[in-house]
């Protein structure tokens, strides 16, 4: 990107977050659940993921979202995958590293690089097959 378009970019992102002080709206539609008790469940251990997110203000970042997954035996949050996509959505295939009870969360970033995080989900799947942790659709 020539320096001028940077300076132009840098400076829409100034101008937001000067007027842009909310986060975007962000859900994780698949998986439903938002009860550990009672979780989805996973026939394979590949779970279709769908987040969406909205920004009024100053739109969603199309590198915005980002993927969290825990084990529900006390693990700590780890970074699935970030994503570039076109804004407002995207959909892709968790492969569970193991078989258990997972929670799963999206983030988004807006143009004033605001975050916003979706509720936790959760899922039960099974096995895991070999290949990787991500593939898109």
């Amino acid at each position: 990107m020539p320096l001028a378009h940077k300076r132009v970019a840098a400076l829409f992102v100034y101008f937001y977050k000067q007027v842009d002080k909310t986060a975007p709206e962000v859900t994780l539609n698949y998986p439903a659940s938002d009860n550990p008790a009672a979780p989805d469940h996973g026939s394979a251990p590949r779970v279709p993921l769908t987040a969406r997110a909205s920004d009024e203000q100053s739109g969603v970042a199309i590198d915005s979202f980002r993927f969290e997954y825990a084990r529900l035996t006390g693990a700590s949050w780890s970074p699935w995958t970030t994503i570039a996509c076109a804004p407002g959505s995207f959909s892709a295939i968790f492969t569970a590293p193991t078989a258990g009870l997972y929670a799963l969360r999206a983030t988004a970033r807006d143009g004033a690089e605001n975050l916003g995080r979706s509720p936790v989900k959760y899922i039960r799947v099974g096995a895991p097959s070999p290949g990787p942790l991500l593939s898109r659709k």
